[in-house]
């Protein structure tokens, strides 16, 4: 299976010290059938982690130990969303970014799975107060091409 992994900043608008620019574009290909599946998370210290894949952006600076217990995150979808089984965590609710991961796979094996999320940040579960919103802030490509 061949593949290609690539992590792109963009500017974002954003108060507090949330990283304006966050953003997260994974693309993982394969010229055969199989499922590719990769996953983002969000640290409990303000990093974020891709798997698999190289470090993407941090979703908060500087590195904070203990300060994902002050956020909640959502991933709300933000475009049209095809072929794409999501894991662990679900879309469009609120997770604290004490480790929330979300999982994505092409569905059938023989697709291409693509879409967006709009990831956006609270200091409450409830999502009353959001200090950070950042469209297309996690665009996916995986699968077959």
């Amino acid at each position: 299976m061949s593949g290609i992994h690539q992590v792109l900043l963009a500017a974002a608008s954003t108060s507090g010290p949330m990283n304006p620019g966050f953003h997260v574009d994974i693309v993982r290909t394969a010229t055969t059938d199989g499922v590719i599946s990769v996953g983002i998370g969000l640290q409990p210290d303000g990093r974020t982690i891709l798997t698999p894949g190289s470090p993407p952006p941090n979703w908060y600076v500087p590195t904070t130990a203990g300060i994902g217990a002050q956020y909640w995150a959502r991933m709300q979808i933000d475009s049209s969303v095809s072929n794409t089984q999501f894991t662990n965590n679900v879309p469009n609710a609120w997770f604290p970014c004490n480790g929330a991961y979300w999982g994505l796979s092409n569905t059938p094996a023989s697709a291409l799975a693509t879409g967006s999320f709009r990831v956006e940040f609270a200091t409450d579960a409830a999502g009353t107060n959001i200090v950070a919103r950042f469209p297309g802030g996690v665009t996916w490509r995986i699968g077959k091409t």
